[in-house]
């Protein structure tokens, strides 16, 4: 960023790319607002929106990407204990714009500006933007239509920095058969389809999550899947084994 090299988590949940303040301070990111509040490890937390020059993915370049700088510096734990600080969040401005694909086996991201060619046999289903206005901004979702044991479809918020964990939507947990700490039989995401998948509510997971189910990418890690790929330019959400 701005010629400083920094540590993102890939996240296809963050409506805008987020910056610690740490690495906001020595990139010399340009704010122009204070934003919303926003709960981290059950704390309000101030942010400030701002705009940062240039953003170099291993010479993907992209200009002028609207960033959240938080005001509070992020620490990953492991077992409530330090690991080590976070410099932020790749959040869907610019992830929108690219075919995205995890390599579990190589352990790679793959950040691409042409449509995906996935494997033969590969599953799939059809991967949409919702759009809203978030502090100002035109942010976006992305979005697929699952089935909760042959219930709905549900739009599923698809979440590369999410576990393997599903949580659902406070407001949705009354058309389903479900109860807190129980296990979704099934969850099918076009021709993907998930089993014994583990699930939380919104309230349980300690976040606000209403009017969608969020599906965390370790998912399908977990249950045996080798690449997933969010296609943007193609609209196409595909899982490989």
């Amino acid at each position: 960023m701005n010629g400083v090299k920094a540590l993102f988590l890939v996240d296809t949940g963050a409506v805008l790319t987020t910056l610690s303040p740490r690495v906001a301070i020595t990139a010399g990111v340009l704010l122009a607002q204070q934003g919303p509040h926003v709960l981290i490890e059950g704390q309000e937390t101030p942010t400030y929106l701002g705009w940062l020059h240039e953003l170099n993915l291993h010479g993907l370049k992209c200009h002028g990407v609207p960033i959240l700088v938080l005001g509070k510096q992020l620490v990953l734990k492991l077992l409530g204990i330090p690991v080590w600080s976070l410099d932020g969040f790749l959040g869907m401005e610019p992830l929108r714009h690219m075919a995205i694909t995890l390599d579990y086996r190589r352990g790679t991201v793959l950040f691409q500006l042409i449509p995906y060619v996935p494997s033969s046999g590969a599953l799939f289903a059809d991967l949409k933007l919702r759009e809203q206005e978030w502090a100002g901004f035109r942010c976006v979702m992305p979005i697929v239509e699952g089935f909760v044991e042959e219930a709905g479809p549900f739009p599923c918020l698809i979440d590369t920095g999410g576990s393997a964990v599903a949580g659902i939507g406070d407001d949705l947990i009354p058309k389903l058969d479900w109860r807190e700490g129980r296990r979704i039989r099934q969850l099918r995401l076009g021709t993907i389809e998930l089993r014994g998948v583990p699930a939380l509510s919104g309230k349980a997971g300690g976040r606000k999550l209403t009017g969608a189910i969020l599906v965390g990418s370790g998912l399908f890690q977990a249950q045996g899947f080798k690449r997933l790929t969010l296609d943007f330019l193609a609209g196409k959400l595909y899982a490989e084994h």
